[in-house]
């Protein structure tokens, strides 16, 4: 398949991933942003990490309101992207509040600190990483600038175990994908 029949899938499943998270009631969202959230944090992979990769969800998305705030609470270190938009790279930058967040590029809140305050990928134990679908292989479809992809193809990452978030609607049987989109190790679902 040619890469921009490729881009037309892509977009197409977007623009309907889109359209269903805005559609969701924001009690049903909370509810079952919840619901994975507790799932997430008693898994053992969660419960052995020194450093998590989080996200600041976007209003329609799976929320990690409670996982950030629970990473915090158990002395873990808390990682979010911010993005080097000059590189188009994401960089893990460290949480220390979930008070301390200004929004940053395309809306996404970020530490008040940005890239200054640095984890290096090296550093990081488990990534949790959202998306707009996922499919029955893990593959996912993200929001079309490829950050996460190149985030998640650094070598230092290789060895870390990487968990999707969620909604039911948002898993599909398929979801198009190229030769340079990575998939998750994990998609946990409500």
């Amino acid at each position: 398949m040619q890469i921009k029949d490729i881009k037309v899938l892509k977009d197409n499943v977007r623009k309907e991933m889109k359209s269903k998270l805005r559609e969701q009631p924001a009690s049903a969202r909370r509810e079952r942003s919840r619901n994975i959230q507790e799932r997430l944090v008693s898994m053992e992979e969660f419960k052995l990490a020194r450093t998590i990769m989080s996200y600041v969800s976007l209003a329609t998305e799976v929320g990690t309101e409670y996982v950030n705030k629970v990473i915090l609470e158990m002395g873990k270190r808390l990682a979010v992207p911010c993005l080097d938009i000059e590189k188009k790279a994401i960089v893990a930058s460290k949480l220390e509040s979930i008070n301390n967040l200004v929004k940053g590029h395309y809306g996404i809140c970020v530490p008040e600190e940005g890239l200054s305050n640095r984890i290096h990928n090296d550093e990081i134990d488990l990534v949790i990483v959202p998306a707009l679908a996922f499919d029955r292989k893990n593959m996912r479809l993200g929001r079309g600038e490829g950050y996460y992809d190149r985030f998640l193809s650094s070598l230092d990452l290789a060895r870390v175990k990487t968990v999707g978030l969620a909604f039911n609607f948002q898993v599909l049987e398929h979801v198009p994908h190229a030769s340079h989109d990575i998939p998750v190790s994990l998609v946990l679902v409500d």
